[in-house]
Parts: C-alpha cells; sequence; structure tokens
C-alpha cells in the first residue's frame, strides 16, 4: 500500500462519505495510490475498479464511459496530470501549481441520468455531508 496516514484514513472515509448512496461504477487511474484509495469501498461493495492509464484520462475514457449509461452513479480517482481535461469538459475548476497540494485525498462523485450529468463534486477529506 503506497498511501500515508492521510490517504488511509481518506481511502476508509469513502465508505461513510457515500454510506446511503448506491454506486454503480469505480474508475481509477491505474496508478497503484489511486488503485489504494478505492479499494476499500470497492470491497464495501464489492464493485471492481475500472482502470484507465493517462492517454485514456487524456482522451476522456473515464468520463465517456460514465456517460454512457443512462442511470448511475460512478466515483472517479484520479491523478492531477490525468484529469484537467475531464474536469474542463464537466466545467469544474482545473488543477494548477497554485491548488494541487491535497489532490491525492480527492476523488469526482458523478450522478448521471438519462445520459446527462445531473450532479457533480470534487469529494475531498474536508467533504461533510
Amino acid at each position: 500500500m503506497l498511501l500515508n496516514s492521510n490517504g488511509l484514513n481518506f481511502s476508509k472515509d469513502i465508505i461513510e462519505i457515500f454510506n446511503n448512496i448506491k454506486i454503480n461504477y469505480i474508475l481509477s487511474s491505474i496508478e497503484r495510490r489511486c488503485v489504494d484509495t478505492v479499494l476499500p469501498i470497492s470491497k464495501d461493495r464489492k464493485i471492481k475498479i475500472q482502470t484507465y492509464n493517462k492517454k485514456e484520462f487524456i482522451k476522456l475514457i473515464p468520463l465517456k464511459f460514465a456517460l454512457a449509461n443512462e442511470e448511475s452513479v460512478t466515483i472517479i480517482c484520479y491523478r492531477i496530470e490525468e484529469i484537467n481535461h475531464i474536469l474542463t469538459e464537466l466545467k469544474l475548476e482545473n488543477f494548477t501549481e497554485e491548488n494541487r497540494n491535497c489532490s491525492y485525498r480527492e476523488i469526482i462523485y458523478l450522478k448521471i441520468k438519462n445520459d446527462v450529468v445531473e450532479e457533480k463534486k470534487i469529494i475531498t477529506t474536508n467533504y461533510k455531508k
């Protein structure tokens, strides 16, 4: 496991954050730290983690996968170097040198209905329901 104590705590917090939300898909960067972050909720919910490499993130393939499902809830764990294309597409603020210091403790939550992103959030360690 490559997570430090903050990362381990966040990986466990994800289960609580999504306690009353049905998750259909867990998408992640292939980077070990990302996979380790979503592994506890994957095991808890018995949902396979679908991994993507940097080129696939840049081509928006994880987002296209999420949008291809008429109604779903997807969480995406990512590396900062991979996510800005998806953030731009979702009209969320991109990461810069100034705001990137806590990116390893963030995931994207997408609620999709009728092929449209109905709800989107960047969930961090500071997230409160």
